[in-house]
């Protein structure tokens, strides 16, 4: 039943998508323009539990605006992610179909990932916090918070957080997307906007599927999800239904003892809130509810032989709160939330918390910003733990801003750390929670046309959780690993030669260099997770304005991790653009690199996709 009820989903999609192509016409063209090196005055919601502008932020943060998002080859969240410094994205296999995700040389769990601020961190493993309900198409711009997040959001942002932020209609518009490449590939996404009244909806359907560049890499892939932001007297409240579904050949994802596994995954995410402001005091409230089914096969050609079933619930509500005085701004903020678990192989389990966040950002003396803060968290596992943490900038000029930021950050034990068996993994219901203290200094310095960023950061981990093994026979067993000190250095320049010195080949130059190092306390066995890590990464990204429709945009990526030798990736995209047409050609691997991101997984070699969007305004 199961099996029909899916098939239907994505077959009622699909004729969705084919009906509104022969129907639609747009009438205008909307392009939003973000460059990085202009975000002085754009307001962020990451790096604090009060908004604020990026040029007065004291922490360090990546913003991914509409503009980057459009000239980007990339066609998923996890192809967008792994051009941002400082953050790994490991797939296995094409188009992100399943990634894992850390920053600045943390493991995949230890960084939280959010849409529009609802945690989507799942307390089965880590593996599925890309599981993202949403395409490409939804969002407006991405703000990646580096180092510790603990204290503003909590469990699981020990290594930091991704925050998506979704887009909100403006006015009655469509948006349509077609894409079609190597393998057997194709990418639909249909996003429509309307406005009744005071009432603004959003409706987004998408499907990509694909043959698999190799044998048992296939992949099928639906989303769906509708928002609706209406008025409530004077406060603004807002309602958001996602769903995704995911079938895939999981070709060696997990156990290169066993290659051919198959996994099928589903998410549901559901949230609301209300926003009031009362004078020079503003309060927001949220509820939201997370629901990940996870069907995992070993061997697809013994599929009774070892299949687990898994469905985890997320559930909670918060209240933030912030007021701004002559004394600086005060926020508060108070979740409650519970995770449950049903399956067949870790069992049936749950967990409750609660957390109180505070901080304060004040101005002690000219040109100098102090934000001291803690989180206070209550799990029935672990009782009661504080997680401190203070931000202080320092601005000598309107385009110079120093920051030094430390804090303690931490994350508890999943369920397949704590519980899971397998021919080739065992897992520890001894574990003991993650906890780390990193200290960082850094800055930013703008000009027009230029923006400039470095910083330098220490991480002290303690109790790390890895899976490890003395040698290849052995089984990966989950141990609380004693320490690990990672240190590194991010520097970074953004620059528009076209207000630099007029130049016309390139609108915009992004270079980029991220250096790792480790240092382990036991290094006699063979690590999983926690020594593979980067340790050089360098990126550049172009954008060329070849004509006033023709735009070129390529990323350069060499990546080298902990004891293995180092890769170079190239992709690129030619855009033509008229009116509200815009055709793409866009090659993944240009040069044909020969690759894998984790284990023994193999990246695909050059791939080719051409495409076809339509846009109106307002989305």
């Amino acid at each position: 039943m199961r099996f029909f009820i899916q098939m239907a989903r994505k077959w009622i999609c699909t004729l969705a998508l084919g009906i509104t192509i022969t129907t639609i016409s747009p009438s205008t063209q909307s392009q939003d323009i973000n460059p990085v090196y202009e975000l002085k005055d754009i307001i962020v919601v990451t790096g604090a539990i009060s908004p604020v502008k990026f040029s007065e932020l004291p922490r360090s943060i990546e913003v991914i605006g509409p503009d980057q998002i459009a000239q980007s080859p990339a066609i998923t969240v996890a192809e967008l992610l792994a051009q941002v410094p400082g953050v790994d994205v490991r797939r296995r296999g094409a188009n992100g179909v399943q990634a894992d995700i850390s920053i600045r040389g943390g493991t995949f769990e230890q960084t939280l990932v959010m849409i529009d601020g609802v945690p989507l961190s799942d307390p089965q493993t880590g593996h599925h916090n890309l599981d993202l309900p949403l395409n490409l198409n939804d969002i407006k711009q991405i703000e990646v918070l580096k180092g510790p997040g603990s204290r503003l959001f909590g469990p699981g942002a020990m290594g930091g957080a991704i925050n998506i932020i979704t887009r909100q209609p403006q006015e009655t518009a469509v948006r349509l997307k077609t894409i079609a490449g190597n393998h057997g590939l194709f990418d639909h996404s249909l996003a429509v906007s309307m406005i009744k009244g005071k009432t603004q909806h959003r409706l987004s359907l998408g499907r990509r599927a694909c043959e698999g560049h190799v044998e048992g890499a296939e992949f099928d892939v639906s989303i769906f999800s509708y928002g609706i932001s209406f008025p409530v007297g004077d406060a603004a409240a807002r309602f958001d239904a996602r769903y995704t579904d995911k079938e895939f050949g999981a070709y060696r994802f997990y156990s290169d003892r066993f290659p051919d596994e198959w996994e099928a995954t589903s998410s549901l995410l559901l949230s609301g809130g209300v926003n009031y402001e009362y004078g020079k005091a503003v309060v927001s409230t949220r509820a939201f509810w997370r629901r990940h089914d996870d069907e995992f096969i070993l061997d697809r050609n013994r599929p009774q032989w070892y299949c687990n079933q898994h469905t985890t619930d997320v559930f909670g509500g918060e209240a933030r709160s912030y007021l701004t005085t002559e004394w600086g701004v005060t926020s508060l903020a108070v979740e409650i939330s519970a995770e449950e678990i049903e399956s067949s192989s870790l069992g049936d389990h749950r967990r409750s918390r609660t957390g109180l966040f505070l901080e304060h950002r004040f101005t002690p003396i000219t040109n100098v910003s102090v934000v001291p803060g803690a989180t206070v968290y209550h799990y029935e596992d672990w009782g009661w733990r504080m997680w401190p943490g203070v931000d202080i900038g320092y601005r000598p000029t309107e385009t110079t801003n120093l920051f030094f930021t430390v804090g303690k950050s931490f994350r508890v034990p999943t369920y397949t750390d704590l519980y899971y068996e397998s021919p080739a993994n065992m897992g520890n219901p001894d574990l003991e929670p993650e906890e780390a203290w990193t200290y960082e200094i850094g800055g930013r310095w703008s000009h027009p046309g230029l923006l400039f960023n470095a910083a330098v950061f220490v991480r002290n981990g303690q109790n790390l959780i890895d899976w490890s093994r003395l040698n290849s026979e052995d089984d990966w067993q989950a141990h609380n690993v004693s320490e690990v000190t990672t240190r590194g250095m991010e520097i970074g320049v953004v620059a528009d030669p076209t207000k630099l010195w007029g130049g016309r080949v390139f609108s915009k130059l992004h270079l980029s260099y991220t250096y790792l190092d480790a240092d382990y306390s036991s290094r006699d066995y063979e690590s999983k997770y926690v020594h593979d890590h980067l340790q050089h990464q360098l990126i550049l990204r172009t954008q060329s304005n070849l004509t006033s429709i023709f735009h070129l945009s390529s990323t350069v990526r060499y990546l080298r991790r902990f004891e293995h030798d180092g890769s170079i990736v190239v992709d690129t995209r030619l855009r033509l653009r008229m009116e509200d047409v815009e055709f793409m050609a866009e090659i993944d691997n240009l040069f044909d690199a020969d690759y894998t991101e984790i284990g023994t997984v193999p990246m695909p070699g050059r791939w080719l996709r051409v495409g076809l969007s339509l846009n109106t305004d307002g989305l």
